[in-house]
């Protein structure tokens, strides 16, 4: 956490510009008012983050010169959370919200048998965490992968984290938060309304994914997403001594 009383602004470019981006200098100017010798805060979303002060700033673009350049160091581990979109898209983009804020690392949306929703403006989902991070004051920008079909990620080898897949049907499962490891990377796949299909929950568990229950009650879609990045988080940063 950056823990800054100034504006937080966010600058992919920051290395090399001193000039803030386009929408950026939109809300210094126009929503919170800004003018030359205020100070800010900027961060690239890459753990690079300045204290600086604006310069000079016209009807759509905010200068400012660097005071003070601050590196915090990568996220470890991280949480890779895997969702199937919902049918209402604005559930889907508050469980983005609330997941940024907590300390999501990367969604992936995947496509289910079940899917109802199978295309996603990804652009406005990172604009929903972009003002997630600056909300909660973040140094790192979670990532918004593409959509990807289940048996295409199931598959994929590359993946070096706890594999955890959540499941509603009738199968032995393991506690989520017990089955977490400190200091493990993971990656937890939730299914859309009317769950996985058991293919599909076959295929996950002949590819090392653990099957696991979230509590004892039936989630929604969105809200599975955030108890498991909340259950991971507590984990990771709050039992120290827990086993």
């Amino acid at each position: 956490m950056i823990e800054t009383k100034n504006p937080l602004f966010i600058s992919v470019e920051l290395e090399t510009s001193d000039l803030l981006p386009v929408e950026e200098a939109h809300h210094a100017l126009h929503v919170l008012r800004l003018k030359e010798s205020d100070e800010i805060t900027i961060t690239n979303g890459k753990g690079l983050v300045v204290d600086a002060v604006i310069t000079k700033t016209t009807k759509k673009e905010v200068f400012f010169q660097k005071i003070k350049e601050y590196h915090f160091p990568p996220l470890f581990p991280t949480l890779h959370l895997v969702v199937a979109p919902t049918k209402n898209i604005e559930r889907y983009e508050f469980m983005i919200e609330k997941c940024t804020e907590i300390g999501l690392s990367s969604l992936t949306p995947i496509i289910c048998r079940k899917s109802e929703r199978k295309e996603l403006k990804i652009e406005r989902l990172e604009r929903i965490v972009n003002a997630a991070v600056k909300q909660s004051q973040k140094a790192y920008i979670p990532t918004i992968h593409q959509p990807i079909a289940f048996h295409e990620l199931v598959t994929n080898k590359n993946y070096e984290a706890q594999k955890f897949i959540a499941v509603c049907q009738d199968i032995p499962k393991k506690d989520f938060f017990v089955e977490i490891r400190k200091g493990n990377n993971a990656m937890i796949i939730i299914g859309p309304e009317g769950d996985f299909s058991s293919e599909e929950t076959a295929l996950a568990l002949a590819n090392d994914f653990i099957p696991v229950s979230l509590g004892p009650s039936r989630l929604r879609t969105e809200t599975a997403g955030i108890v498991a990045c909340h259950a991971y988080s507590l984990k990771q940063q709050y039992f120290k001594s827990y086993e």
